[in-house]
């Protein structure tokens, strides 16, 4: 990057550690087209911020708002409490959602307490696919987040046991089919198994867990429980569950009965 003379006159004449030294250079900074109050702010550079939101007060309403949402998503709370206090746009329900995918809790909280925007389902759904489990915690008790049943299917996915043990315990979204299968294709056995035991009936789910597993291209379901034991439960739960279809459903449980007892033998052959 190029450094402007001017720059390089004022660090030569100037010890680095003087405070004076930012405010002089910024006084030479090139306020082109390039930077932004957003790019500013979400660089977390509250000078910048302070600067161009002063010198143009009017030309940056558009995306006021989109500024105070990438602070948040990126942990600055100085310069989100400075949009705040001097701007008038706000924020939107991303301010929140995205603090709490990063795990920002101390943003999270401060929005919570002085903003009005709140959050979505996203929240929690992404502080747990990212294991903040605090972050989750405090959705769940100060702010009743909604969620949804991604919340427990990405913390699968990326093996964060102890969170979704503890959206198993206090949430009532649970889980999908989709958890299981993508602990098993990420390599959390521990995650897996703990879902076979205290899931079932998530992890065989209404389409019936053979079905599901062909689905994702899993055709051989006897060597996939060789190679996974835990999931021969599921699999012998599976007739079960499709009995409990109703009755105009039967000519399709039939179908799927022989389907799923030729998978359990290895078999690839197309019922006619």
């Amino acid at each position: 990057m190029d450094i402007s003379p001017a720059v390089i006159a004022v660090c030569n004449r100037f010890d680095a550690d003087n405070d004076l030294v930012l405010e002089i250079v910024n006084a030479f900074v090139d306020l082109s087209s390039k930077w932004n109050l957003m790019r500013a702010a979400l660089a977390g550079h509250l000078h910048l911020v302070q600067r161009l939101s002063r010198r143009y007060p009017n030309k940056f309403q558009h995306c006021c708002q989109e500024a105070m949402d990438s602070a948040a998503e990126f942990g600055h709370l100085d310069v989100v409490q400075w949009l705040h206090t001097n701007r008038h746009e706000g924020c939107s329900t991303d301010a929140m959602d995205m603090a709490a995918c990063n795990g920002h809790l101390e943003i999270v909280q401060w929005l919570h307490e002085n903003r009005t925007e709140g959050c979505t389902s996203n929240a929690i759904d992404f502080a747990a696919q990212y294991g903040h489990l605090k972050v989750v915690q405090w959705l769940h008790y100060h702010c009743k987040a909604q969620a949804t049943h991604y919340a427990m299917d990405n913390a699968a996915t990326y093996g964060h046991l102890e969170v979704i043990q503890w959206l198993h315990a206090h949430r009532v979204e649970r889980c999908s089919q989709s958890a299981l299968v993508n602990a098993i294709n990420a390599g959390h056995e521990d995650v897996a198994k703990w879902l076979v035991i205290h899931c079932k009936s998530e992890c065989v789910g209404k389409m019936g867990f053979v079905e599901y597993l062909a689905r994702r291209g899993y055709w051989d379901v006897a060597a996939l429980t060789a190679k996974h034991p835990y999931l021969q439960e599921l699999v012998d739960a599976d007739e079960i569950v499709l009995t409990d279809d109703d009755a105009r459903e039967m000519h399709e449980r039939e179908f799927l009965r022989l389907w799923n007892a030729a998978m359990r033998r290895g078999e690839r052959t197309v019922l006619q």
